[in-house]
């Protein structure tokens, strides 16, 4: 009864890139909907259903990081791309964790989140620090950046670029939408960056240039690879 009990617990639409930890192995992607005992993620990883992982993820706003282990519930393929969603059920968490994580959904239940929002892929990107510090400029001008990924797209296709910082190795998202599948050279897509508001632009300049140490590039070619 109480698995049932959980199925039926409400799930809010929430966007945060996560560290999903197993077998030694780190994988990186984001929350697509998250529930007081769980949480629904996109990666290009699917583990073993019953299997125990880790998450790693920093919190919105508060910038509260936890670390927190969970039971895969379910893992299905996304039919417009073939990369998994992966449904997991926290297990073994602190009393302070839990009464953190518990917090924020709260948070979002207040603010009337939308539960089980559309879908969208996510491309992880490992870059170099002067690629990446081309992103705010090539933002602002309304450019697309290419990304190396064997997934299969269409035009118009709404994705997520989950960014690791290539010195501090911390996580950040971008949204986008497919402007062109590319099958040449090197596959991938062109994905046109969504544009952010002042208080995002800046948070992705601080991502990108902790404490000035990155200067930002001007490179027009807005290449960057995606895992």
């Amino acid at each position: 009864m109480a698995t049932k009990s959980r199925r039926k617990e409400p799930r809010f639409s929430t966007r945060i890139p996560v560290r999903l930890i197993w077998d030694r192995r780190t994988y990186v992607g984001m929350t697509e909907d998250v529930s007081f005992s769980g949480m629904r993620i996109r990666s290009d990883a699917m583990p073993p259903l019953r299997l125990l992982v880790r998450i790693e993820l920093t919190l919105p706003d508060s910038g509260q990081r936890l670390g927190m282990h969970a039971f895969v519930a379910h893992a299905t393929l996304d039919p417009s791309c073939g990369q998994p969603s992966v449904g997991l059920q926290l297990y073994g968490v602190s009393e302070e964790e839990r009464a953190v994580w518990q917090a924020y959904v709260q948070e979002l239940r207040d603010a009337n989140a939308p539960a089980r929002a559309a879908s969208s892929a996510v491309l992880v990107i490992d870059q170099l620090a002067s690629e990446l510090g081309a992103l705010p400029a090539l933002i602002e001008r309304g450019g697309s950046v290419f990304c190396e990924t064997n997934l299969a797209f269409q035009s118009g296709q709404a994705v997520h670029l989950a960014l690791i910082h290539p010195v501090t190795r911390q996580l950040h998202l971008l949204a986008g939408r497919v402007a062109m599948p590319v099958d040449g050279h090197r596959r991938g897509v062109a994905v046109m960056l969504a544009p952010l508001s002042k208080a995002e632009l800046l948070k992705l300049v601080l991502f990108v240039r902790p404490e000035g140490a990155l200067a930002a590039s001007h490179d027009k070619t807005g290449t960057v690879r995606a895992a």
